[in-house]
């Protein structure tokens, strides 16, 4: 029986000293933090007095204003870094020197740069406000068309339609296709089912000062029911359509214009007439003077040239060239290349690459315009004579 209460008592004592044990590696464990703590408190102490030394030495010997913004600045840096370690090291924390009249007369812009950065970043110290966001800019786009095929409504072909945007520097673009005064899709009804969304807009200067045209991709497609009808759109390839597939039924295709009609100001952050390399396009007469290989104009040929600046740091203007109708360079969404310019006016259009459109070398100061051609494994080119007006 003596054996086995002194077995009990062991096990007892054993429990307690693995309790004590455990209670003393924690405090330790809590040590060791605080050492650490400390160190970096230290650190930034040092970092701070550094920084002083350094802008003390960039300060003109005649005192200025400044001087005891910065000294009494800096004391609250110290006191703020001392002050949250100062039970850590284990001693007390020198209360800070209030800043004079002439420091708290003095605005916070006249500290250097990096001591303002030093005060934001101390403990205690809230950061200076985030500037407000940039309101989103918006404009109200339009595209002309007609019906082209209508299926399931009095829409006879031909009869004029409208696809409508609000177009959004936040890409929270809206659309609205209208025909025959009719309503066939709006992209703000409620979605009872799928959609599968794919939307984009283009931005460039319109002939017009301070206006701008916008070309449209838009396909809000995938079954459903309810109000919200489907709508495919690709203004750079003059179609648009808009159906239904839930009663009643029904589907209008629509050719539309390419660039939409143009609208006052942009919507793109930073399209601005001051962003342009030259304010406004430019058209001249060009009449034919060379021919080259087997072209579809004959010399002597009248023409007309155009050059319209862009946003495009790369590419920034766009130069189309049509005779009688036929457009010879700039068809599609061809015709982008870089301008040189001299007193906000082009000087030299040069596109050397026969990648997917001709080559043209437009030079403004000689008055010459020269085309090369690839077409069909057929190779022809001409030179022009540009007006001056």
């Amino acid at each position: 029986m003596a054996f086995r209460d002194d077995r009990e008592v062991l096990k007892q004592r054993a429990q307690e000293l693995e309790q004590s044990l455990a209670e003393a590696n924690k405090k330790l464990d809590a040590q060791e933090d605080e050492a650490a703590r400390a160190k970096q408190l230290e650190a930034e102490l040092a970092a701070a007095r550094a920084t002083l030394e350094r802008i003390e030495a960039q300060l003109p010997k005649k005192p200025d204003r400044s001087q005891p913004l910065m000294l009494g600045a800096l004391a609250l840096v110290g006191a703020a870094i001392v002050g949250g370690g100062a039970w850590l090291l284990g001693r007390p924390a020198r209360a800070p020197m209030p800043p004079t009249a002439d420091a708290a007369a003095t605005s916070a812009e006249d500290m250097p740069a990096d001591l303002r950065d030093l005060l934001q970043r101390t403990p205690g110290r809230s950061a200076a406000p985030a500037p407000p966001p940039e309101p989103a800019k918006e404009v109200t786009a339009r595209w002309l068309g007609k019906a082209k095929t209508v299926a399931g409504l009095a829409i006879k072909p031909g009869a004029g339609c409208s696809v409508d945007a609000v177009l959004r520097s936040s890409r929270a673009h809206d659309v609205t296709i209208s025909c025959g005064g009719e309503v066939l899709y709006r992209s703000t009804d409620e979605l009872n089912g799928m959609s599968q969304m794919k939307t984009g807009a283009s931005e460039s200067p319109s002939e017009q000062a301070g206006k701008s045209r916008a070309v449209l991709v838009w396909n809000d497609v995938g079954a459903r029911t309810g109000a919200r009808s489907q709508a495919s759109i690709d203004s750079q390839a003059r179609v648009a359509s808009a159906w239904s597939d839930t009663a009643p039924s029904y589907r209008v295709d629509i050719e539309i214009s390419m660039s939409s009609e143009p609208y006052e100001g942009a919507f793109e952050k930073g399209h601005t007439p001051e962003a342009l390399p030259f304010p406004a396009r430019i058209e001249r007469s060009a009449k034919v003077t060379k021919i080259t290989g087997k072209a579809p104009i004959q010399k002597g040929a009248l023409c007309r040239a155009r050059v319209s600046p862009t946003w495009e740091e790369r590419h920034n203007c766009r130069v189309l060239l049509w005779c009688n109708g036929l457009e010879l360079y700039g068809t599609g969404t061809t015709g982008y290349s870089h301008c040189e310019t001299a007193d906000a006016k082009p000087t030299l259009f040069r596109d050397d690459s026969f990648e997917g459109d001709p080559k043209l070398t437009w030079d403004f100061a000689k008055g010459t315009i020269t085309l090369g051609v690839q077409a069909d494994d057929a190779e022809w080119s001409a030179d022009f004579a540009v007006s001056e007006k």
